[in-house]
């Protein structure tokens, strides 16, 4: 058994990059962006190269053959990772080669709602979210987005975002700061904007839940940046927070 962190799921695949660098790609028993990514799987703090006070913060599970041991980030973890002792332990295929990963077609609309919650769990406990690119076999990763965010006492949430991938023609993009070579966008939204009707079986309920939509339309500048670069297979996330005690 040894530790893995992981990659953005897309597709229902899930990249794990392994202690050598080396990554591989796995359809799993469950859908990962249900659990991956939003503060509910346990995490390595790591305190080098992160400003005074603060920390990297970067999920991590632990791999058996084909079998994939998450633990809950606390005795709470919600979804499928609930046990904090043993963990959850979810079957995940052999790895495959990531042209089979990525197939015919890329969902990037279920990849969109995935990076919208993550950006919002972010805002929610107010965050620095890492988003970077991997090359197989290179423990050394290249950065890509860093998303700066914060909630207020309204429901505002106010995002900051800064990437040194040339936006400037992107239409998602318009209204950039541009200075030596970084690229940056601030945006801004309140919570109850991104809900809709809840449903339940395709049918609508008195209650509100995100609307998927909305969420996309959202979203949709970090996901063109994160994109840009061609390698939706092999991208990953860390967060940035004050240190733990």
């Amino acid at each position: 058994m040894h530790t893995v962190t992981f990659g953005l799921p897309f597709n229902g695949v899930v990249p794990l990059w392994h202690e050598d660098g080396l990554i591989t790609w796995h359809q799993s028993d469950i859908d990962l962006a249900e659990v991956l990514g939003l503060g509910l799987v346990e995490e390595r703090e790591i305190t080098e190269g992160a400003p005074a006070g603060w920390s990297e913060r970067v999920e991590v599970g632990r791999l058996m053959g084909n079998i994939l041991e998450l633990k809950a980030i606390t005795p709470t973890g919600k979804r499928a990772i609930k046990d904090v002792g043993a963990g959850a332990r979810i079957g995940i295929s052999d790895p495959l080669p990531y042209q089979e990963a990525m197939g015919e077609f890329f969902d990037a609309d279920a990849f969109s709602v995935h990076i919208a919650r993550m950006l919002l769990r972010g805002a929610r406990d107010g965050l620095l979210t890492v988003f970077t690119l991997h090359e197989s076999g290179n423990p050394q990763t290249h950065h890509l987005l860093s998303v700066s965010s914060t909630l207020d006492e309204l429901g505002y949430m106010y995002f900051h975002l800064v990437t040194m991938v040339d936006m400037t023609e992107v239409p998602s993009w318009a209204g950039y700061s541009k200075s030596d070579g970084v690229t940056s966008l601030d945006m801004s939204i309140n919570y109850s904007d991104l809900l809709g009707r809840a449903e339940i079986n395709g049918v609508e309920t008195a209650g509100e839940a995100l609307d998927a939509g909305k969420l996309i339309s959202f979203v949709r500048p970090a996901v063109d940046a994160l994109l840009k670069p061609g390698f939706p297979f092999a991208l990953g996330a860390s967060v940035f927070g004050p240190r733990q005690a």
